[in-house]
């Protein structure tokens, strides 16, 4: 992976997962965006992948993610809420 490919991945792991600014999201995603691998109840689509994105800092409110190596990352957080905002049972 090129270094200036490194850096975006970095800056999207850090400002819109680690800092929560999906207002930041369409500088990383394109509105074409086509996810192969969505699952229900989230669309294939970038508005899936903001709503995932939403689900997750709902469920986990400290989440931070760690690059591990450009394969790789980790998410460590709480899990204080299921997505519908209920405590986790």
């Amino acid at each position: 992976m090129s270094e200036k490919n490194k850096t975006l991945v970095r800056r999207f792991v850090e400002e819109c997962q680690s800092q929560r600014d999906l207002d930041r999201l369409s500088d990383f995603i394109s509105s074409e965006f086509v996810n192969h691998t969505a699952q229900p109840p989230f669309a294939p689509t970038f508005e899936g992948a903001k709503q995932l994105h939403e689900m997750l800092f709902t469920a986990f409110p400290d989440m931070k993610f760690v690059i591990r190596d450009m394969g790789r990352r980790r998410g460590q957080g709480r899990h204080l809420q299921d997505p519908t905002g209920n405590p986790p049972g």
